[in-house]
């Protein structure tokens, strides 16, 4: 898959949800000529007006059906603030890889600044690509930066050392940069 291909699923998606992107791995892959497991598209769930008044379940299946593909539940929705609206995530499967449906309550461009590794600050929007100075930074000097710190909660720290597992089983000529933290 290549980024213009990524591009075209961004596209389709902000026709549905103006605040929609594209985010991490698969546009690092993608980037980097790695292979894709699956694409992770975030959805800001805090406004989902829609001219005619489809529910989030429903928008998504116009997104699987506007791919050519199918839908499936992947999982029921929760929601982490009281009040906050519960929407379900779901899988898309088309032809490319499984597009992961993300309902989230906040700022899905501004998000990537708060990406774990400097390696995968970088999104797909309808617009293109967007590359934040982390990825730049690791792209140049053939790295994988851990950005965050000892005061990131555990829970935290133990899905980042996973991450770097499989960056690094992707990219084993890239070097660990403040990992320690991780190992």
């Amino acid at each position: 898959m290549k980024l213009t291909d990524l591009q075209q699923v961004a596209a389709t998606a902000a026709s549905i949800w103006k605040n929609s992107v594209i985010g991490g791995g698969a546009v690092r892959d993608a980037f980097l000529g790695g292979p894709i497991k699956d694409i992770d598209l975030f959805v800001d769930t805090r406004d989902l007006s829609n001219p005619l008044g489809f529910s989030w379940d429903e928008q998504v299946d116009i997104l699987a059906k506007t791919l050519g593909g199918a839908v499936s539940l992947h999982a029921f929705g929760t929601a982490s603030i009281p009040g906050e609206q519960q929407n379900n995530t779901y899988h898309v499967h088309w032809s490319g890889p499984v597009v992961e449906v993300l309902p989230v309550s906040r700022d899905v461009i501004a998000d990537a600044d708060d990406y774990d590794f400097g390696i995968s600050q970088v999104q797909m929007t309808k617009d293109g690509i967007r590359r934040l100075p982390g990825f730049d930074k690791d792209l140049r000097d053939n790295t994988i930066t851990y950005l965050g710190d000892e005061t990131w909660a555990e829970a935290g720290r133990a899905r980042s050392a996973l991450r770097l597992k499989r960056i690094l089983a992707k990219y084993p000529d890239r070097t660990p940069v403040n990992c320690e933290v991780l190992l």
